[in-house]
């Protein structure tokens, strides 16, 4: 997820409810200065906040003590409840010392990826030098020490490292920009490089300055790689995934492109997006356009919201926009088949802009100004819905919106960093000097009160029998469907007990996820289940 999101980048656990009003403008909640520097923020259904980045010397985050290994910095993965407390601290120590000397030596998050049912998360780094002991199987050879790798490893809910995979070349850095993880847990990575080397035996050619596509089971496996080659160089800048096997992959490339053999058609040189097979990593379709676009999120039925900077006349297709700023930032949104659906400003954009999706349509993040960065919310046309503005802020590109298991449960969680005091609406943190940030805006919606009564499944995941709690006895129909859209279990009218209580038996169903579905009075409801 990546400039954010990477958020995850998936809208697979949540309710539709009946709403008897529209939907409030979202309010900042709490914003909370934060002792290391934050480069990605992730979310789960819950509402906990994901976020990786760099720390040295000693910190202190909520009740934890950390101290880095390595003057450069080491990595570090926190954990924050709803209101901002952290839950858990992990780090990636860094060895004080190399081979032949010590300059260099460090590690940093760059992006973060959770799972919304099982709070597993799988963050991607960069680093030089060598992990201590304490992160077993990652240190490549010799011969790779001093140049800039990537390392991708996965922790459980608590924080554990569960496994790692580092990632590298010889002769040149390789680059990891963006990670995306999917419902089965397979991670894919991102970036640009000169080929590389896994720690865990796998590899990926490329030639010099040149995009790849990895993917990496929930094991930690290599399972394929995609390489992209341009004249002068291409590069991989945002992942993301949908609930249909489906990747996803927007960058740049300089010079015609051929990405996995294939020509891309578009022009020359600009920006592509491309959609891959997730289990074999095959092109399905890829485009180049004008350059410009480099952020990414996707839905869960495969349509691509794009987002990024431009300036004088930006063309898309048949679209087209023309700023009146000196740079304006857009969103445009793409068919399944990768057909520019529409195509539209957000205004006024110093930097990039990042972009996540939720259950009501995009979310923009981007700086407005010097001090300035905006959320924007948008519909599903592309029409903007709401704005919500933060001053005092240095950077900010990354943001992550979480579902909840209501609409009333809806945030967006956004990160950065400012010098000496940000105002995000009444929340007010301070700091000496440059410091990162989390903060977290909240949507206020008035509920019907049939939503008090939500749709419910337990066990989730699931082995033998599922349980399904339904808003009500009567006039609701329940369906369990696959990922390829097959009913599989069903009941309606007469089947459904008067206590409003399903139990199914799912034993013989193939293991991986399914999506539960209810309709009453034309309403529906919706949660991801997994069996294993």
């Amino acid at each position: 997820m990546r400039p954010f999101v990477r958020l995850l980048l998936i809208p697979v656990c949540y309710l539709l409810c009946a709403l008897s009003a529209r939907a409030q403008s979202p309010q900042w909640q709490w914003a909370e200065a934060q002792p290391f520097t934050v480069n990605s923020v992730a979310a789960d259904a819950g509402g906990h906040a994901y976020v990786t980045g760099q720390f040295s010397g000693t910190i202190r985050l909520g009740r934890f003590t950390l101290t880095s290994s390595s003057a450069g910095g080491d990595l570090l993965v926190a954990k924050f409840d709803a209101v901002g407390h952290p839950e858990w601290a992990t780090v990636l120590p860094i060895q004080p010392t190399l081979v032949g000397g010590t300059a260099g030596t460090f590690a940093s998050g760059t992006d973060i990826s959770v799972h919304p049912l099982t709070g597993e998360a799988v963050v991607l780094g960069r680093m030089n030098g060598l992990f201590t002991s304490t992160v077993p199987g990652t240190n490549l050879s010799p011969d790779l020490y001093f140049q800039d790798k990537f390392v991708v490893f996965k922790l459980s809910a608590s924080g554990t490292i569960r496994w790692a995979v580092q990632g590298g070349s010889t002769y040149l850095p390789t680059s990891a920009n963006a990670l995306a993880l999917d419902l089965m847990g397979n991670s894919y990575v991102t970036g640009i490089g000169y080929g590389y080397q896994l720690s865990n035996g796998g590899s990926g050619a490329g030639g010099l300055r040149q995009l790849f596509v990895l993917s990496l089971s929930g094991a930690g496996a290599f399972r394929w790689n995609v390489s992209g080659a341009a004249p002068l160089s291409s590069n991989g800048l945002d992942v993301s995934t949908d609930a249909l096997q489906g990747v996803y992959v927007v960058g740049s490339y300089f010079g015609p492109l051929t990405l996995g053999g294939s020509p891309v058609p578009g022009p020359p040189s600009g920006a592509f997006l491309t959609r891959l097979d997730g289990a074999t990593g095959a092109v399905v379709w890829a485009r180049g356009d004008q350059s410009g676009a480099t952020a990414l999120a996707v839905d869960a039925l495969g349509r691509s919201y794009v987002a990024g900077g431009f300036s004088g006349t930006y063309t898309l297709g048949a679209a087209t926009l023309t700023a009146t700023a000196a740079r304006e930032g857009f969103v445009a949104r793409f068919s399944p088949s990768g057909a520019v659906e529409w195509l539209k400003s957000v205004g006024p954009a110093e930097t990039n802009v990042g972009v996540a999706w939720s259950d009501a349509g995009p979310v923009a993040l981007l700086k407005r100004s010097a001090s300035t960065a905006a959320v924007i919310g948008l519909q599903l046309d592309g029409s903007p819905d709401w704005e919500l503005q933060a001053s005092g802020v240095l950077a900010s590109q990354r943001l992550a919106t979480t579902l909840g298991t209501s609409p009333v449960h809806r945030r967006v969680l956004v990160v950065g960093s400012f010098a000496g005091a940000a105002t995000f609406g009444h929340e007010h943190p301070t700091a000496t000097g440059t410091s990162g940030f989390l903060a977290s805006l909240r949507f206020a919606v008035p509920i019907a009160p049939r939503c008090n009564n939500p749709l419910s499944v337990y066990p989730n995941p699931s082995q033998h029998r599922l349980t399904v709690h339904l808003p009500s006895a009567a006039g609701v129909s329940a369906q369990l469907v696959n990922l390829q859209g097959r009913v599989v279990r069903q009941a309606a009218g007469a089947e459904v007990p008067a206590t409003a209580e399903l139990t199914w038996n799912v034993a013989d169903l193939p293991r991986g996820l399914y999506t539960l579905r209810t309709v009453e009075n034309g309403q529906t409801q919706t949660v991801l289940v997994q069996l294993n």
